[in-house]
């Protein structure tokens, strides 16, 4: 038996005869009856078996079609949410969430790190192999020579796709393997979000992210005036995302500035962004403020893609509420008196 990519077990025939193991493939075929069962009670073979056993190009195409059901080829392209699933049941991967509008720079965030993986070992950690690769270089052309562009750019993440996460593997140095899992959702569902409180394709993930990311367009801070409708529609994404049902309790947060290299300079900004790590910190823990340069500099690259990697806490235990008859007996201070006077009470009638 060998492993096939996501997991899939494949059987190996000894004869190029043999059926696949798949016995609900060939259901699926011959509607619900089974070859093997019919020679089980000696029935005939239908058309097709003879005609495979007696043309080795039609067993051939016979056994193709079966394998499709038994093999599982990844495309190279982003993953959908079913395939995603898979990767996350098999290697327990780290599920990191970006949320931001458009034109905040997820998709060039995404794309850089790649890159900057590409180009060498961050913090110990190598590339290993990725299920998206056709993604990540399509989304990397644009900042390529071989684009043609005179300056790099990134495609926006359609509305419409289903292909919403990118996958990773990276191996450190000392030879640990980890996973990841780096969404790409469309900015539109970002604003859906902030002005309606409506997650959209950020739900699921949500539920199962180990890492978020809140990007804030940088482009939008050079201004007194941009800076407080930015901060302001951070704070409303930040409350929607940390008071919502779907993200876990200790999962860590990072506000990720990005552009940092076009507003790094704006007067008040610095306090501006430490008011609102203060004020962030008092509706969510953990919570960290970055500020980075995907393009050209990767400033702050690094930093992010270590913190990724950092074992989340362990998730609190949830206490299950006590019966309301038992918490209001539990309710009583020790030395409120209340329970020596009822005990003083009914010895009183007792006597």
């Amino acid at each position: 038996m060998t492993a096939g990519p996501g997991g899939t077990t494949v059987g190996e025939d000894p004869d190029d005869t043999a059926e696949p193991d798949d016995t609900l493939a060939d259901e699926e075929q011959d509607g619900g009856h089974t070859d093997k069962g019919k020679a089980a009670e000696g029935a005939p073979a239908g058309p097709a078996e003879r005609g495979a056993a007696a043309d080795p190009a039609a067993r051939g195409r016979h056994r193709l079609q079966q394998s499709e059901r038994s093999h599982s080829v990844p495309s190279g392209e982003a993953l959908t949410p079913q395939e995603a699933t898979a990767v996350l049941g098999a290697h327990g991967a780290e599920v990191v969430v970006v949320v931001g509008e458009v034109d905040a720079g997820k998709t060039t965030l995404l794309a850089a790190v790649y890159e900057r993986l590409a180009a060498g070992p961050v913090a110990g950690w190598a590339f290993a192999a990725s299920e998206s690769l056709l993604g990540f270089e399509a989304r990397a052309h644009f900042a390529s020579a071989a684009s043609g562009l005179s300056e790099p750019d990134t495609p926006r993440t359609s509305r419409s796709t289903e292909r919403v996460a990118l996958h990773l593997a990276v191996r450190h140095a000392n030879g640990q393997q980890r996973h990841l899992l780096l969404s790409d959702v469309s900015g539109e569902h970002a604003k859906g979000l902030l002005k309606y409180n409506q997650p959209g394709d950020y739900a699921p993930l949500l539920r199962s992210a180990t890492h978020v990311l809140l990007l804030i367009d940088g482009a939008r801070l050079v201004t007194t005036r941009g800076q407080n409708v930015a901060l302001a529609d951070a704070r409303t994404l930040l409350r929607a995302v940390a008071e919502g049902p779907d993200l876990r309790p200790a999962t860590p947060l990072d506000i990720v500035v990005t552009k940092w290299d076009r507003c790094g300079g704006a007067d008040g900004l610095d306090d501006e962004l430490d008011d609102l790590l203060a004020w962030a910190a008092g509706i969510w823990q953990p919570v960290t403020l970055r500020r980075t340069a995907a393009r050209p500099s990767g400033e702050g690259l690094d930093e992010l893609f270590a913190a990724l990697l950092v074992p989340a806490p362990a998730r609190p235990v949830p206490v299950p509420l006590l019966p309301q008859s038992r918490r209001r007996l539990h309710g009583f201070v020790a030395n409120d008196g209340v329970p020596a006077k009822f005990l003083a009470a009914a010895g009183a009638v007792q006597r």
